[in-house]
């Protein structure tokens, strides 16, 4: 196996619980927040700005690594998310002007503070602002990383696996893997766990949801070096992202703070707070809609369960794959 600068950066549960947000007073369920809140802005913007899905891919992974080193209490989590797509732009070399991602993403911000909508005057005090902050933000992820931004993503790893065991007669079960591969971005595995495990508990995920078999005698995931344990840690952490209401922002920092009580945003239908959570969808809205892994014609699968989309079949999901995995392992 071939190891690289990446491989330092992997960091523990145990290093994330002592996050420098938490060091800085932010609860556990307030950085999860704000890491989806963050994430989804991002897949959001990605769409509107057309971007293909691994430049979301990779402006999300970005943002989880910034806030392994910065705090949520000290970098605003909505501004960072801005400057992680625009860098991800670069990075994949489909880049976009600047004057239309802060365009985008200044839409998406009315959006969530309840304003009417306007367009982003280019030739005013705010727009000039708004720029010179996403680059002074630029600079200090750059800073953060010492310019070492490579990501690898588990997206292809996830259908040339899929491939080498069933050949190309499962596309549902290589969409479906498609799109959990997407969400799972949503949580912190991309900085806890390298790129080959998240893809393999990501197959197994997606054929126990589709009840569809995989071999187990000897079994499959061993080929890789992967152990059950970590199959299970990524169901599981997959699994309780669905489990949570959809995202809202919440303001930290000094600036965020002013900037929403200036907005004087009306009470959320969702929380009844004056933050009203952003009509993004919950977890996985975004994930499948246009981005086909086989066929971009492809439709999602339909949430017949639930109100959750996408086919998250919460029940489902326990019976066929968390119930398994608790028998065979104490996880």
């Amino acid at each position: 196996m071939i190891y690289t600068n990446l491989d330092n950066f992997y960091l523990s549960k145990e290093d994330l619980e002592r996050s420098p947000s938490r060091q800085d007073g932010v609860s556990e369920d307030t950085e999860t927040e704000l890491r989806i809140f963050g994430t989804t802005l991002i897949q959001t913007g990605g769409y509107l700005l057309e971007l293909p899905q691994v430049v979301m891919a990779t402006g999300q992974v970005l943002f989880h690594r910034f806030f392994c080193k910065e705090s949520m209490a000290k970098f605003d989590v909505e501004k960072v998310a801005w400057t992680c797509c625009w860098l991800a732009t670069k990075l994949e070399e489909i880049p976009r002007r600047v004057r239309d991602v802060l365009a985008v993403f200044y839409r998406l911000q009315l959006r969530r503070q309840a304003l009417p909508l306007k367009p982003l005057d280019f030739y005013t005090v705010e727009y000039e602002t708004m720029k010179l902050e996403l680059i002074r933000v630029e600079r200090m992820i750059l800073r953060e990383f010492g310019f070492i931004v490579h990501v690898e993503h588990p997206h292809k790893l996830v259908l040339n696996h899929l491939h080498m065991m069933l050949g190309t007669g499962h596309r549902e079960l290589m969409q479906e893997a498609w799109n959990l591969t997407n969400d799972s971005l949503r949580t912190t595995l991309c900085v806890r766990l390298k790129s080959e495990v998240v893809a393999c508990g990501i197959i197994f995920m997606a054929a126990r949801r589709l009840k569809i078999p995989l071999p187990e005698e000897p079994p499959w995931w061993e080929l890789h070096n992967i152990t059950f344990e970590d199959i299970c840690e990524v169901c599981m952490e997959v699994h309780s992202l669905y489990q949570r209401p959809p995202a809202r922002y919440i303001a930290l920092t000094r600036g965020a703070q002013a900037s929403s009580a200036a907005a004087t945003p009306q009470a959320s239908p969702m929380t009844g707070q004056g933050s009203p959570v952003m009509s993004l969808g919950p977890p996985g809205a975004a994930s499948s809609r246009g981005a086909a892994a086989v066929d971009s014609g492809a439709q999602p699968p339909h949430a017949a369960e639930t109100s959750l989309p996408n086919g998250v079949r919460c029940g489902p999901l326990l019976q066929y794959a968390g119930v398994k995995v608790l028998q065979r392992s104490s996880c």
